[in-house]
């Protein structure tokens, strides 16, 4: 019930929508400008694929690394300020379950974004060099380094209670 809720109260808000748009827009802006270095040649043919897969990957990985951690750095940190810990241990809920809920609702709208440019760097098997192998790993490897980077970020945010300070630690 407490992870139904913290979904509905993410879906509302509106940063949800726009880190989608803003995520997908870059990651295609980004392969237009490889696809034009392509057909001008400044990038050879032969390694484009490989070359685009992996500035992608990288770009991905900071986004991942970033939006995660200072996505929860204040889940559980704004719980504290605003006294309302305390209320939600009053529950029939675990510790384990107001963790997860948070997890979950924190990392709805990292979640999204990664999976809206997930389908952008398989324009890179029409490039060649890159094997599906290679393409499975590193979209795993994505959703893992999201999970982690939001687990640091809870973990900040439940050593601290300043909402600035939890950022700039996460």
């Amino acid at each position: 019930p407490v992870a139904v809720r913290e979904l509905r109260k993410a879906a509302r808000r509106p940063w949800s929508y726009y880190t989608r748009c803003v995520a997908a827009g870059i990651v295609i802006l980004l392969v237009c400008g490889i696809l034009e270095g392509v057909l001008i040649g400044w990038i050879p043919g032969a390694v484009a694929g490989l070359t685009m897969f992996t500035l992608l990957s990288c770009l991905l990985f900071g986004f991942v690394s970033l939006e995660g951690a200072w996505t929860a750095a204040d889940a559980l940190s704004r719980e504290k300020r605003e006294d309302t810990l305390g209320l939600i241990f009053l529950t029939a809920l675990s510790p384990a379950e107001i963790v997860f809920s948070k997890l979950v609702a924190c990392g709805v709208g990292p979640l999204f974004s990664l999976l809206a440019v997930i389908p952008v760097p398989s324009l890179s098997f029409f490039l060649g060099g890159l094997s599906w192998g290679d393409y499975a790993r590193m979209m795993l490897a994505l959703a893992n380094g999201l999970f982690v980077s939001l687990a640091a970020g809870l973990l900040v945010s439940a050593c601290s209670r300043r909402e600035r300070r939890a950022i700039a630690a996460a």
